[in-house]
């Protein structure tokens, strides 16, 4: 499994509280054991893609952009953490 680390400093992270479907969270489960992520990852970069196909709606031109590249960062970070451990 890949270290939780991967998202950051334990510091600068925020603590969540969601309520999601049992269904929702079966599949991330899966998927996270497939990809060797942890599900955590797996739900930031869900939320960050949306927050990218929503931006344009609300900050169009550049944010967006930067917004595609850290994106862009965040998951090459992951999938090369994942890759070490496969």
């Amino acid at each position: 499994m890949v270290r939780e680390a991967v998202l950051g400093p334990h510091a600068d992270r925020v603590k969540t509280d969601m309520r999601l479907p049992q269904a929702l969270v079966h599949r991330v489960r899966e998927m996270s054991e497939l990809l060797g992520v942890p599900q955590n990852a797996l739900y930031a970069l869900g939320v960050a893609q949306l927050i990218a196909a929503l931006a344009t709606l609300v900050h169009p031109g550049k944010k967006r952009a930067q917004l595609l590249r850290e994106l862009g960062d965040l998951l090459q970070k992951v999938i090369s953490e994942a890759e070490k451990t496969a």
